[in-house]
């Protein structure tokens, strides 16, 4: 169907019934590719764009979370967002895309770490709700799961709980996520954990 799609695009195009690379139909189609688990024709149509937007990138990238395309997810964000020449701002959105896929599994994580330190030095950006839970929860699942974290990684959650303290949390909620991270990373948390008189706090309501 997507490919019977493709062919009457192209033939809408040719006859001039929609401009050629209408951001809103390629934008859709590849979004119905996402949907199909079909990133080389959500490719095509991206391609198909002159001058793509921050909305087209994003849901390309979109399409290569779904299908966990990490290596064609980090060049179109580097070359759209992150190169010399790139006129385009990532948003929230952006960045969140692709931390989250790169946090799917333990050998991307330092990449992970990456994007997470360019949102907030390269481009100013703190994390929403979304992010900062999507972030614990990952990391989280890694230690119950028994996954070897690093002093880097410590860092990492230490740093998302810290932004996460500029957020607007219901009563109680940005404390209990310190203390479930506390009680999973345990001693790794603790030894990077610079506000020492917070210690207690966290370690006696595990």
């Amino acid at each position: 169907r997507l490919s019977q799609a493709k062919i009457q695009i192209d033939k809408l195009e040719k006859d001039r019934i929609i401009r050629k690379g209408n951001r809103m139909v390629t934008s859709a189609a590849k979004e119905a590719c996402g949907n199909a688990q079909d990133v080389s024709l959500a490719l095509r149509f991206f391609r198909k764009i002159k001058k793509p937007d921050s909305i087209a990138v994003n849901t390309l990238l979109n399409v290569c979370a779904k299908t966990y395309k990490v290596k064609t997810a980090t060049k179109l964000f580097d070359f759209h967002f992150l190169s010399k020449d790139s006129k385009l701002t990532p948003s929230i959105v952006s960045y969140a895309t692709i931390i989250i896929l790169l946090l799917a599994q333990k050998q991307t994580i330092p990449e992970a770490r990456q994007y997470y330190s360019a949102m907030r030095t390269k481009s100013g950006l703190g994390p929403d709700l979304g992010l900062v839970d999507t972030v614990l929860q990952r990391m989280l699942a890694f230690g119950r799961a028994g996954v070897p974290l690093t002093k880097a990684d410590a860092e990492f959650v230490a740093v998302v709980l810290r932004d996460a303290e500029n957020l607007e949390w219901s009563p109680g909620q940005l404390e209990k996520r310190k203390r479930a991270s506390f009680s999973v990373l345990s001693d790794l948390l603790r030894s990077v954990w610079l506000r020492k008189d917070e210690l207690s706090m966290y370690e006696s309501k595990t």
